[in-house]
């Protein structure tokens, strides 16, 4: 909607056009904006409660790892690009196997553990379906993975 049309007419006496559906749509090129300051206020949630997280897009992009996660990475977990890697096939089957459940709205988290070697403890990372991913078509989270 022309604002600066609507106002000149009002101005004019005529009667302002009233608004439409499509009129609403006039917002669409803010709301990954607004989809992203939301996935960061629940990645900075995670931050403050000291838990690591990382944050997936539906097409299994990273959309964030806070630092706690990122303390964790290694060549048993690591992020190439966008995308999640283990440091073997087995496992990347099963990373994958875990966040293709999660990203399909998989009502249980799914779970695995992660071995790292070295004398280092295993990893066990649990993907979760972001409950208001469904309902909202502007929300670009769409799974959550916790590492403890």
């Amino acid at each position: 909607m022309n604002i600066n049309r609507q106002f000149a007419g009002a101005a004019s006496g005529a009667r302002a056009p009233s608004r439409t559906l499509s009129d609403d749509f006039d917002c669409l090129p803010i709301a990954p904006l607004l989809a992203g300051a939301r996935a960061r206020g629940l990645a900075e949630a995670f931050e403050m409660l000291g838990i690591a997280a990382i944050l997936v897009a539906a097409d299994g992009d990273v959309l964030f790892a806070n630092s706690e996660a990122q303390a964790l990475f290694g060549p048993h977990l690591n992020l190439v690009g966008e995308h999640l890697s283990t440091g073997d096939e087995v496992s990347q089957r099963a990373l994958r196997r875990m966040m293709d459940a999660a990203l399909k709205g998989a009502k249980r988290s799914g779970e695995m553990t992660l071995q790292r070697g070295g004398g280092l403890r295993a990893l066990r990372l649990r993907a979760t379906p972001v409950a208001s991913a469904e309902a909202d078509p502007f929300q670009l989270l769409k799974a959550v993975i916790l590492i403890d």
